[in-house]
């Protein structure tokens, strides 16, 4: 009995031993699977996160060359309208001097027409 006893023993030892063998074991391995998923998650993260800042720097860059053309256009169109002011500044002061000497040619002649009519126009000394 005493070696059937130290038999059990031996061989319950031998059971504790191997299930905290494989303990050690299985923690072991799901260790090593849990690192293996984090890297797989944090790969994947970076992925998409490059992917990400990629498309965001494109977009950014798309509408800088959208927004630069746009000021272009507005400076051209600016710098077109400031030369057809002038333009119009020009021919506005020219014709006001026009005007001005078609009022003093208005004026002078008028002066001439009165001038005239009392000259051509019989008074009443004239009648006869």
């Amino acid at each position: 009995l005493e070696d059937q006893l130290r038999k059990q023993e031996s061989d319950y030892k031998d059971y504790v031993y191997n299930l905290e063998k494989k303990s050690v074991l299985d923690k072991d391995r799901l260790r090593k699977e849990i690192i293996q998923r984090v890297n797989l998650v944090a790969t994947e993260y970076r992925k998409v996160a490059t992917s990400q800042m990629w498309d965001t720097t494109k977009r950014a860059i798309m509408e800088n060359n959208t927004v630069t053309l746009q000021l272009s256009k507005i400076s051209r169109q600016g710098a077109q309208l400031l030369q057809e002011n002038e333009q119009l500044k020009g021919t506005r002061d020219e014709l006001c001097k026009q005007l001005d000497l078609l009022e003093n040619a208005q004026k002078v002649m008028a002066r001439h027409s009165r001038g005239h009519r009392k000259v051509c126009l019989p008074g009443p000394c004239h009648r006869a």
